[in-house]
């Protein structure tokens, strides 16, 4: 993976904040579970860890399945 690029099999990204921003939850969108393995795994990923390591107090992780919900409706 090239520098700035994104993580393969990667198909979206969320973020989410408490009202007094300090804590915030990430939702990351993956098209297999090995594909979210290979990048908890990789070098790009463990160098993102030991950057962010100063502002994380707490990291957990799960891999859950879903899919799209249809809104009444919409």
């Amino acid at each position: 993976m090239a520098s700035g690029s994104l993580p393969d099999g990667i198909r979206g990204a969320f973020a989410y904040w408490s009202e007094d921003g300090q804590e915030i939850t990430g939702v990351s969108l993956w098209e297999s579970r090995e594909a979210c393995d290979a990048w908890r795994s990789s070098e790009a990923e463990e160098r993102r860890r030991e950057v962010m390591a100063p502002y994380v107090v707490e990291e957990r992780e799960s891999f859950c399945r879903g899919g799209a919900l249809t809104l009444p409706g919409g």
